[in-house]
């Protein structure tokens, strides 16, 4: 959290990886059989959070996921890892999404990140 919040002070580049969980949200939403890493209680109640956020926003949990993680402040960019073309032309339309700061707040607490987060998520 402090360095989080240090990195935004000094305007430092942070760049985080995502690999969209293995295909996590995309598997559940398919009924298929998601990665073991990620077949437990803390990320199934993430899930259901981020998808009823998502079902309220009008748009896919995968698309709010990336956003939040876009909105979240000036130096902070993501990295997806896409394995052929359209998992690339699906990720880029996060980056049309644009979220209220109350919403970014509430996918912060939804994901377990509230308090690691504080003030610090942009506008």
């Amino acid at each position: 959290a402090d360095a989080f919040r240090q990195a935004v002070r000094a305007n430092l580049r942070l760049v985080l990886f995502t690999s969209q969980a293995q295909g996590f949200m995309i598997k559940r939403r398919r009924g298929a059989a998601v990665p073991a890493a990620y077949d437990n209680t803390a990320c199934r109640s993430a899930a259901e959070n981020v998808e009823a956020i998502a079902g309220r926003e009008g748009i896919d949990a995968n698309d709010l996921i990336l956003a939040y993680l876009l909105h979240l402040a000036d130096n902070v960019s993501p990295v997806i890892g896409p394995r052929n073309a359209e998992q690339m032309r699906e990720s880029c339309k996060a980056g049309d999404v644009q979220l209220a700061p109350e919403t970014v707040r509430e996918v912060a607490v939804a994901v377990g990140q509230g308090d690691f987060l504080g003030s610090q998520i942009s506008s």
